[in-house]
């Protein structure tokens, strides 16, 4: 797996958990996601943190209080408002 992880980027890669059952060959699939981060170390084991796919949705805004997300439409407000009066002048 060492190999692997140095040929290509795992990072972001689907992983399925899935059981087979030979004498019936049903399959069932269990779980379903993408790779967050791996260690690749050279031991035989090879551990992955993964995720459901949400995780991109949970991470677009920035974590923290209300406070913090006050202060960015603040900033917003105060650069519309620049934008607004540099247009005005021209």
């Amino acid at each position: 797996m060492t190999q692997i992880a140095n040929d290509t980027d795992l990072k972001y890669a689907e992983i399925d958990l899935c059981l087979f059952h030979l004498n019936s060959g049903i399959l069932l699939q269990l779980w379903k996601g993408v790779i967050q981060n791996f260690t690749s170390d050279g031991t035989p084991i090879f551990p992955v943190a993964c995720s459901d796919g949400f995780f991109q949705i949970m991470n677009q805004y920035r974590s923290g209080s209300s406070a913090a997300v006050l202060e960015d439409l603040q900033r917003w407000r105060e650069l519309s408002v620049g934008l607004k009066s540099r247009s005005a002048a021209r």
